[in-house]
């Protein structure tokens, strides 16, 4: 895959990633996990703690980070962009700082990241 296409892929992922964030806002309010949620529900728990993530990762480096760290994402099971591990192993210690206390704040430590 050229620089070419995972430039196009990650502008996808933002695209995809925006119109969660109007979804999201559309819908109104964060939502809990309750612990008896059904598939949709947890689908759309999850979204919301990667949304919430997302925005952490803004808070600390700006709109576009990724892009302009490169860093590259992949759509992950709950139909999010995310950030891949190798990716993530390239990058400095304040990126990974960030990242580890971004995932604890929205309760995603225990969560798969995607490879790539």
């Amino acid at each position: 895959m050229t620089r070419t296409d995972k430039l196009e892929e990650n502008k996808q992922a933002v695209v995809v990633l925006s119109v969660l964030r109007l979804s999201m806002l559309l819908l109104g309010g964060l939502l809990g996990a309750p612990s008896m949620a059904a598939p949709a529900d947890l689908e759309k728990v999850m979204g919301m703690r990667y949304l919430r993530y997302e925005l952490c990762m803004e808070r600390s480096f700006g709109k576009d980070a990724y892009q302009r760290l490169g860093i590259a994402t992949v759509i992950n099971r709950w139909g999010v962009p995310e950030p891949t591990t190798t990716s993530l192993a390239l990058q400095p210690p304040s990126v990974l700082k960030a990242d580890g206390q971004c995932r604890k704040e929205n309760e995603l430590t225990k969560e798969p990241r995607p490879r790539g």
